[in-house]
């Protein structure tokens, strides 16, 4: 069993290749993280160059996985340092409705404000 169809659209988990050591397809977030328009967008700085599961920040950050960061993105979001919290549609490992409760359970005082406004797709020209 491969990917499941076009991993621009569909995603590129295939639940099967868990089970072994086999090498996941180039994950479809790739695209958007080192497609020039997208990072104009946001304003990231050209000289830094994207790379996925990155060795030496593995080593560093390994005893960070699995811990709760709410508390510091509720402090940023406080000192109304603009945060992005992306979860993608095809997300197996935190889905969608796990990062909105997540956002929804930090305990930041504009959570209100934030839930009326309300979602949108992004979406770039490509």
């Amino acid at each position: 069993m491969g990917p499941l169809g076009d991993p621009k659209v569909d995603g590129v988990y295939d639940l099967a290749d868990y089970r072994t050591n086999a090498p996941q397809p180039t994950p479809a977030y790739e695209f958007w993280v080192t497609e020039e328009s997208f990072r104009n967008a946001f304003g990231i700085d050209p000289s830094v160059v994207y790379t996925d599961c990155s060795g030496p920040v593995y080593d560093n950050f390994q005893y960070d996985i699995g811990q709760s960061y709410a508390k510091n993105v509720t402090y940023l979001l406080e000192q109304n340092i603009p945060v992005l919290i992306y979860s993608g549609q095809d997300d197996l490992i935190v889905p969608t409705p796990g990062t909105r409760a997540w956002v929804g359970n930090m305990g930041w005082s504009q959570i209100h404000n934030f839930e009326l406004a309300g979602t949108k797709p992004f979406l770039l020209d490509n």
